[in-house]
């Protein structure tokens, strides 16, 4: 069927690590990572941040205009930065005092695929996800420019540098050759894997093989009901989308269960072929109305 296991995408995360001579909850993170009771509290410290320099490589310019457009707008967050102890409050800590930091894409461009590797439902399938390699080089520009301004944040200021004994997990130098090797060995996946059985229209049955009741094309009485039905990788972490498309799902599953013919609104919910992941973050369109027509 077209379009199955094509299109998979992922937040993906650029792990650094340093050892310290002091707890993380003692290291004075740049405000940059501010409020301090976070870092107190979960021994981590997170932001969510707009990082403009996406939009200054020459690969972007290379993007559909109406990707650039998405990308170019002024609430559309493109970078987490993770910075923890390495170890879960309740658990033992290591030896060594310990910072670890991830920083994380959140507009990913390229595209991988998840495929079976036999009949047999117990083999494990074969997962390609093609982190930092889309056509344009613009996954990897932005890795090399962020990787760039985590070792400045961390590495060369005066709050934090002095108590970094050695880096563990960091590019051999700053250069942009050993930044790239780097990523090469290093980048991860954040475990947000998205877009393989994409939604659409009713009548496009091109590559999207789900319709906006969930209903899977072609089949009867089969739906999903999970990120992979995003028509676009949401820039956040997909717990509370995956929460919205189940009570999406519902809502759709009901409504065709009601009489034929007439016109329904749907309070709390907007069609995510139509309204909801176009604007990417699920916080936009949790409050729009829906409306539907039934054939």
């Amino acid at each position: 069927m077209p379009g199955v296991g094509q299109n998979l995408q992922d937040h993906y995360m650029v792990p650094f690590q340093w050892e310290t001579d002091k707890g993380f909850a003692d290291i004075p993170i740049p405000a940059l990572f501010n409020p301090r009771a976070n870092q107190d509290f979960l021994n981590a410290a997170v932001i969510f941040d707009r990082d403009t320099t996406m939009m200054k490589h020459t690969s972007f310019f290379n993007l559909s205009s109406q990707e650039q457009h998405w990308l170019s707008r002024a609430n559309e967050l493109n970078l987490e930065i993770l910075a923890v102890n390495n170890w879960h409050p309740g658990v033992s800590p290591p030896a060594t005092p310990k910072l670890f930091l991830g920083a994380v894409g959140l507009v990913p461009q390229s595209e991988g695929s998840v495929s079976l590797t036999s009949s047999d439902w117990h083999d494990a399938p074969s997962i390609q996800s093609n982190l930092l390699g889309d056509e344009h080089g613009l996954d990897l520009a932005f890795a090399i420019s962020y990787t760039c301004r985590v070792l400045n944040l961390i590495e060369y200021t005066d709050a934090v540098s002095p108590h970094i004994v050695s880096p563990e997990l960091r590019p051999k130098s700053d250069s942009e050759e050993d930044i790239t090797a780097s990523l090469g060995e290093n980048v991860a996946t954040l475990w947000h894997p998205a877009r393989t059985t994409r939604m659409g229209p009713l009548d496009d049955e091109s590559d999207r093989m789900v319709d906006p009741f969930f209903r899977v094309r072609r089949f009867e009485n089969l739906r999903i009901a999970d990120p992979g039905v995003v028509p676009v990788m949401p820039n956040c972490h997909p717990a509370s989308v995956a929460l919205l498309i189940g009570a999406w799902a519902s809502e759709r599953i009901i409504t065709l269960k009601l009489e034929k013919g007439k016109q329904y609104y749907l309070q709390g919910s907007s069609f995510l072929c139509v309204h909801g992941f176009q604007d990417r973050s699920p916080n936009m369109v949790a409050g729009m109305t829906g409306q539907i027509e039934l054939a």
